[in-house]
């Protein structure tokens, strides 16, 4: 047998498919046009692709087809209600009239929404009265259905409508968007958590499913497929959030909440900003919405095979090992994310595995010293958020080619593709142009320089491939002026900017963002082992932009970065210093330097 199943790339749309395969069904699925569709070609899902909404693009989709399973929905609480209708209402209309003539059967996944949400619906059965109460995505549910309905009927196509509970499961919304929500800032309870949670397990579902579309008992009707879970919404908040460090603060009633969902969806929908609080949210979180599962059990046979305890475990197993904080603008939090540091045994590289080990990120530590590797790795490690967090050190020269390719190909396999990379190797080299050697030159261009660009260039297919992330490329205030006693590193911190720039701009179709961060003098172990050679001149004009603490910049670093910052310039002095550079074409800061460097020979001379 041959099915079609719309939304195939989705949650329940993916899970479906894979349990038909394994019943060795034939399994089409229709994708958007520019949908990724990796996952399906693996699980051998025969690929079409249409726009639900455009009936021109869906011609063909159902020829050899004998059922199919209509999943493709709009999975957001909020929007307008035209953006609703056209997925949910003329999406399903177009379907059907593509299908009518073809198919045998027609499975429409609609929700236990479709009752009408805003209201008690504990114990309500398939027959009773739907209720439109406002809320676009149980409105239009409602509509979807009674077209489904209509239709069949008078085409003669056999039909069943699934009512699944809110989906549980490893990788669902209803983990995916509570994990998110809890890293993006605190939330409250609503009616203290005590309402019942109408739940189902995805292997449940999929099994219910798959029943009623093989029984000739459940052509023409309706089943409510819920499990028989006793939790609250308030045991499966709090349980969700132990697994990241989180958990809900205070409490809303139900009806303060749902006047907050109308007042930020009246006003904030328009404009397309989500709102913080919708109708939607208020009516799942604080209205009983235990629908009656009964007449599932009668006709299909169909029971809760999976438990609430079993489906968590699975669940908390998932988290571990692949859930990852959402990288968007304002994200605080990096749990789950590979972070790449070079240059991590000491300094600003140091400190900022130690504040991403806080965030709950993996973390691979590079830098040539093992000695200094080990000792970071365990003060990174103390640091730790989670248990299962995985550091990682590797000994690499960014300088030689051949060993930044070969140790970035061990990291991948210790520790995977990195979703941030810190490039903060480097070395200084400050003294009179005419001391520095031509050897000196071209070791700190090869780190400095050629060290990031290595590492960037033999990371960049696998992020590419992947979908995204974050190049960090630590430059310095020298990279923004030219500094007395600096040619050498100034050249290189210059030619990182440079660099980043056109990074910038190349690595946006990627979805691969790029921060170069200019800090000005930094207490660093690199730092003070310059006071070697540097120049008193190149000392005094330093001390004008302020000295700053490690530990301060990689704090400035990781926020300027979940802002989503391009250039970050730590310390009140070195954004003065640059921006006079910008603003006034850079005789002021000139200026003020010839000055001092004039006033430190003078002393010398004295001296």
């Amino acid at each position: 047998m041959k099915v079609l199943i719309t939304g195939a790339g989705g949650f329940i749309g993916s899970h479906l498919a894979k349990a038909l395969i394994e019943r060795d069904y034939k399994v089409r699925g229709l994708f958007l046009p520019l949908e990724t569709v990796n996952h399906a070609e693996k699980l051998g899902i025969e690929i079409v692709r249409g726009d639900l909404t455009k009936l021109e693009t869906l011609r063909g989709v159902t020829d050899g087809i004998d059922t199919v399973y209509h999943l493709a929905t709009r999975t957001l609480d909020w929007g307008t209600k035209k953006q609703f209708e056209s997925v949910m209402v003329h999406g399903t209309k177009n379907l059907l009239i593509e299908a009518c003539g073809k198919i045998k059967r027609f499975i429409y996944f609609s929700s236990i929404a479709a009752l009408g949400f805003g209201r008690d619906t504990a114990g309500l059965n398939e027959g009773d009265e739907q209720v439109k109460t406002g809320i676009p995505y149980c409105d239009t549910k409602i509509s979807a259905e009674k077209i489904v309905r209509d239709f069949c009927k008078s085409n003669d196509i056999d039909f069943t409508i699934i009512r699944p509970a809110n989906v549980m499961g490893p990788g669902s919304v209803w983990v995916r968007e509570v994990l998110d929500a809890y890293l993006r800032a605190p939330f409250p309870l609503i009616s203290k958590g005590n309402t019942p949670g109408a739940f189902v397990y995805i292997d449940n579902l999929i099994e219910g499913s798959i029943l009623a579309a093989e029984s000739e008992k459940a052509i023409g009707k309706t089943y409510h497929l819920r499990d028989d879970y006793s939790a609250t919404w308030g045991d499966y908040l709090k349980e969700l959030g132990s697994l990241i460090g989180k958990k809900p603060f205070s409490s809303l009633s139900f009806k303060l909440a749902w006047f907050m969902g109308w007042f930020f969806e009246l006003f904030l929908t328009p404009f397309g900003i989500r709102p913080p609080v919708s109708r939607l949210a208020a009516a799942v979180f604080g209205k009983n919405n235990n629908v009656d599962n009964s007449l599932a059990k009668k006709d299909l046979g169909w029971t809760t095979r999976i438990s609430y305890t079993e489906g968590m475990k699975s669940i908390s197993e998932w988290v571990k090992t692949h859930y990852k904080a959402p990288l968007s603008k304002g994200s605080k939090d990096y749990y789950n994310r590979v972070v790449y540091i070079t240059g991590g045994s000491s300094g600003i590289g140091l400190e900022i595995a130690k504040l991403m080990a806080q965030k709950g990120a993996h973390i691979m530590i590079m830098a040539r010293s093992q000695k200094q590797l080990d000792e970071a790795r365990s003060i990174v490690e103390s640091k730790r958020r989670h248990f299962h967090q995985n550091i990682q050190t590797l000994s690499m020269d960014v300088s030689l080619p051949d060993d930044v390719a070969k140790k970035i190909e061990q990291a991948i396999k210790l520790i995977g593709i990195p979703d941030i990379v810190i490039n903060s190797a480097g070395i200084i080299a400050a003294d009179h142009f005419e001391n520095i050697s031509y050897n000196s030159f071209d070791k700190v261009m090869k780190i400095n320089v050629y060290g990031t660009w290595s590492v960037i260039q033999n990371l960049l297919p696998m992020m590419r491939e992947r979908g995204g992330g974050r190049f960090v490329l630590i430059s310095s205030a020298a990279g923004l002026m030219g500094m007395y006693g600096y040619s050498c590193y100034s050249a290189s911190k210059f030619a990182i900017v440079g660099f980043s720039e056109c990074l910038r701009s190349e690595m946006k179709k990627y979805n691969i963002n790029v921060t170069v961060v200019c800090p000005p003098d930094v207490k660093t172990p690199m730092v003070l082992k310059e006071a070697e050679t540097i120049p008193p001149e190149a000392l005094a004009v330093k001390k004008l932009a302020g000295s700053l603490k490690p530990e301060y910049v990689a704090r400035v670093v990781i926020k300027g970065m979940s802002n989503n910052k391009y250039m970050i310039i730590p310390g009140l002095m070195a954004k003065i210093a640059y921006y006079s550079q910008i603003y006034l074409g850079g005789w002021s800061s000139r200026a003020i330097a010839d000055w001092i460097i004039k006033r430190e020979r003078k002393r010398i001379i004295k001296d």
